[in-house]
């Protein structure tokens, strides 16, 4: 009951715009779970400050914030799978593109498969845009998932001229990677 009120108090200050706001009473709530032995709890509040620090670009706080605390080992696949992206998120964001791409495949893997199409999608472009950093190719399949085809296509188009080494029609895409870029490794 802990956890699902944190994560709608924490949606409607995220709605609301004033984010930044709720850190320290979601790090007090965090350390009180923790001593509770709350794992769900635990679980959505640590998910709900990765994303606040993501949110405004504090990738090195992130990571320190990771590195200092465990994820319950009782928790749900939803709440993993968020975990998994948000880690995959800020690894891409360090350079270290092996382990963001095996958090991203992980979050991929438990994240629901008939539902949370935009989680889906959005773990990946990021996955594909780590792929491509990677200097692998993106497997084909991945574009003709049903319900993401329409969503992935200029990252189909994309990874295309990449593949080809096409530079006339990887210039025309320039802005989708630079947006791409800049949601992976943001000016600082």
């Amino acid at each position: 009951l802990n956890s699902r009120a944190f994560f709608y108090f924490a949606r409607c200050v995220e709605l609301s715009g004033r984010i930044s706001s709720i850190r320290s009473a979601l790090l007090a709530a965090y350390r009180t779970a923790t001593l509770h032995h709350d794992a769900p709890t635990q679980a959505v509040l640590l998910n709900l400050l990765l994303r606040n620090y993501i949110s405004y670009n504090l990738f090195d706080q992130a990571d320190k914030l990771l590195s200092r605390t465990q994820f319950p080992e009782t928790r749900s696949n939803n709440q993993l799978a968020r975990y998994l992206y948000y880690t995959g998120r800020i690894k891409a964001v360090q350079l270290d593109y092996s382990d963001a791409l095996w958090n991203l495949t992980q979050a991929l893997r438990k994240a629901p498969q008939n539902s949370a199409v935009g989680f889906r999608i959005s773990a990946h472009k990021f996955m594909i845009i780590v792929q491509l950093l990677t200097g692998e190719v993106p497997a084909r399949d991945i574009f003709r998932q049903v319900g993401m085809q329409r969503a992935l296509r200029p990252y189909l188009s994309l990874t295309q001229a990449v593949r080809v080494g096409d530079m006339v029609k990887l210039n025309r895409y320039s802005s989708l990677l630079q947006m791409s870029l800049k949601a992976i490794v943001p000016c600082r």
